[in-house]
C-alpha cells in the first residue's frame, strides 16, 4: 500500500482551491487533480495545463519544489485560467498537509487550507 496518514502519497481529485481568500470548488467542466508518488514526484492537472514538480515530506511538513507546467491558454470554460493560477500558487505556498481517511488538505505555514482533495471514486 505505502499510503499512510503521515504521507500525501496517492491520487487526489481537487475539490476546492483558495481563491480571493475563500475556498472555492473547481470551475465547472474542469477536473484539477494531483498525484504524489512515493519517489518524491508530484504531478497532475490544474484544470487546463498539466504540471509536475518534486516534493519533500517529513511527517506533516510538505515542500513542493521546482514546479513546471505546460503553457496552453484555455479560454473555456470561463475562469479556468484564474483557477489554474490560484492552484499553482497554492502548490508553491504549501508548507504542510493534513490527511484523514480519503481526504487530503494542503496547508500554508499558518495551517490555513490552500487546497482540499478527496480520493477519486473507484
Amino acid at each position: 500500500m505505502g499510503e499512510t496518514p503521515s504521507s500525501p502519497v496517492g491520487s487526489w481529485t481537487v475539490t476546492a482551491v483558495l481563491r480571493d481568500r475563500a475556498l472555492v470548488p473547481p470551475v465547472d467542466d474542469t477536473s484539477p487533480s494531483i498525484e504524489f508518488d512515493a519517489d518524491g514526484r508530484v504531478f497532475g492537472s490544474a484544470g487546463c495545463n498539466r504540471f509536475t514538480a518534486g516534493y519533500e515530506s517529513d511527517h506533516r511538513e510538505l515542500r513542493i519544489i521546482a514546479a513546471a507546467s505546460t503553457r496552453m491558454f484555455c479560454s473555456e470554460p470561463p475562469g479556468v485560467m484564474e483557477q489554474e493560477a490560484a492552484f499553482l500558487d497554492a502548490l508553491a505556498r504549501a508548507a504542510q498537509f493534513r490527511r484523514e481517511a480519503e481526504s487530503l488538505q494542503l496547508l500554508d505555514a499558518s495551517g490555513a487550507v490552500l487546497v482540499a482533495c478527496t480520493q477519486p471514486a473507484a
